[in-house]
């Protein structure tokens, strides 16, 4: 280990996108910035590099499951390129979620005054927000097991 490498008593670190400080790991905001500023995707490619950087971040995005489906329609084999307003609202919502207040955050038990939960039939998922005296924050975006399929019964006829 060489010292002219090394930093000590450091109060935030920087490393592969994030900022590690004392309150826990948060998105680095040049790379907020720079997916916030990229133009919207006009084919596949770029959808799909705009996707890998929401993605990247997508621990901070309690919600981003119930927003990504009409760009992951965009992804399928012989599907045209149709860009509707849904995408673009999408790409929109998605870009000013990464600035939100919203965004995850470490728990505070001192700071917790109400927990909310939302579930999802559709995305087999749960939302849970923490509304404290300060702020009101998503402490997780839990993805669970799918849901089950609806139930199918099957209707003879032996009479």
């Amino acid at each position: 280990m060489r010292q002219e490498k090394c930093e000590f008593f450091l109060t935030s670190v920087e490393y592969l996108g994030f900022i590690f400080d004392v309150s826990g790991r948060h998105p680095d905001p040049k790379n907020i910035r720079a997916i916030q500023q990229m133009p919207t995707p006009k084919d596949v490619p770029p959808l799909r590099s705009f996707l890998g950087l929401i993605t990247y971040y997508s621990a901070f995005l309690p919600s981003m499951h119930n927003v990504r489906p009409p760009l992951n329609y965009l992804l399928g084999k012989d599907v045209p390129w149709v860009r509707s307003s849904e995408c673009g609202e999408a790409v929109c919502q998605l870009q000013s979620m990464l600035s939100s207040d919203l965004l995850q955050t470490h728990y505070d038990p001192a700071d917790n005054d109400r927990t909310e939960v939302e579930t999802s039939d559709k995305s087999g998922s749960c939302d849970e927000w923490c509304k404290s005296t300060k702020h009101i924050s998503a402490v997780t975006a839990v993805a669970k097991t799918p849901p089950p399929p609806p139930h199918l019964s099957v209707a003879t006829d032996d009479a």
